[in-house]
């Protein structure tokens, strides 16, 4: 559970900071790093625990950070709008929702505090849906 919530915000992290240079809009820039930096709050708490309890954070496999990164560019070669950006980020965090939910579901509380953690993601992420409403 704590390495799906790992690479969850760490897979958001990265996918913004793909993203980020193709911002020109400033508030729309304040707004994803924001969320950049929740991502990277997130992780760090379920890497401090994998770690409190023996483990290890496994890190998002190379082959997915390089899909990321040509998602992203193939994304904005053609429509680097506001708008279009704003999707890109709300169709991230909507998958990311889902496949939180999905190992939440699947999981038989073992520690305490680790489903709160998962909460916090899908929280953040649907903060974020919310708020990027605004610049579709």
């Amino acid at each position: 559970m704590l390495n799906s919530i790992y690479r969850g915000a760490k897979t958001g992290s990265q996918a913004i900071s793909d993203l980020l240079p193709h911002v020109s809009d400033p508030e729309l820039r304040a707004d994803v790093t924001a969320q950049k930096r929740e991502y990277e709050s997130i992780s760090a708490d379920a890497a401090d625990r994998m770690i409190a309890l023996g483990g290890h954070p496994e890190d998002v496999p190379a082959v997915k950070k390089a899909g990321l990164k040509l998602g992203v560019a193939m994304n904005t070669a053609m429509d680097a709008s506001t708008s279009h950006l704003a999707e890109l980020v709300i169709r991230g965090s909507t998958t990311g929702i889902t496949t939180i939910t999905r190992v939440l579901n699947a999981y038989t509380p073992q520690c305490s505090g680790i489903s709160d953690l998962a909460n916090r993601l899908i929280c953040t992420e649907q903060r974020s849906i919310d708020r990027l409403k605004a610049y579709l």
